[in-house]
């Protein structure tokens, strides 16, 4: 096709063909109704001598995006020294999709099936974040949210949960300090947060909308 494109294109003109062919598309090979009849290359046109110019061009339907089952935890700060009413967040990597942005800790569960069932779900949020070095006791659902991208759909369902023993010593420095040089070395992209904290930070909309109605209901 790029070599086909090529041989069209006139030697040294190749800014006024592109551009001949953008107002071509736009104002005469329109879409729904083509000008055939006041078109300068009507008799070299594929389509409209196979009679097939009402039929183009055939486009083919988007795939729908593909669901995702996500399980995160929100953990509050009660019980550390200075934690009164703050979240353990963490900040995304900074590439790919939502880079650097901050959000509740969370997985990706392996299928609809486990994600909704409630001992399943439990299981699997507590092994695959103590994996990623976030020990958690998940104690039961709180909410549940959505959110379309293009290409997929997040199933979001939230559970409150607070940190396995095993993780309470270094997490609880930080709860005391806010500082993030002191969280242990399996947690630097975490955080504790307030409500004033929260609308500092940049989130994507299911975690701001999920946080702000948690910190809505602590007034």
């Amino acid at each position: 096709m790029e070599g086909l494109a090529g041989s069209l294109i006139p030697e040294g003109a190749a800014a006024s063909f592109n551009q001949a062919l953008m107002e071509l598309g736009a104002l005469v090979c329109t879409p729904r109704s083509p000008g055939c009849l006041v078109c300068p290359v009507a008799t070299r046109c594929a389509g409209r001598l196979a009679g097939r110019e009402q039929e183009l061009p055939v486009k083919t339907k988007a795939k729908p995006p593909k669901p995702v089952h996500r399980l995160a935890v929100l953990i509050e700060a009660e019980g550390f020294a200075g934690g009164g009413g703050r979240v353990l967040v963490r900040q995304r990597p900074d590439e790919g999709l939502l880079a650097r942005m901050w959000e509740l800790p969370h997985v990706e569960a392996p299928n609809a099936a486990i994600w909704a069932d409630p001992d399943a779900a439990s299981d699997w949020l507590a092994g695959a974040l103590a994996a990623e070095g976030l020990p958690v006791r998940p104690m039961r659902p709180v909410a549940e949210a959505e959110h379309v991208f293009t290409h997929l759909h997040w199933y979001v369902k939230v559970w409150s949960a607070e940190l396995a023993e095993a993780g309470r010593g270094g997490w609880s420095e930080a709860a005391e300090t806010a500082a993030e040089a002191e969280l242990p070395d399996a947690a630097a992209a975490y955080r504790w947060v307030d409500r004033r904290e929260f609308e500092k930070l940049a989130w994507p909309n299911v975690f701001r909308k999920l946080l702000e109605a948690h910190f809505t209901a602590l007034q």
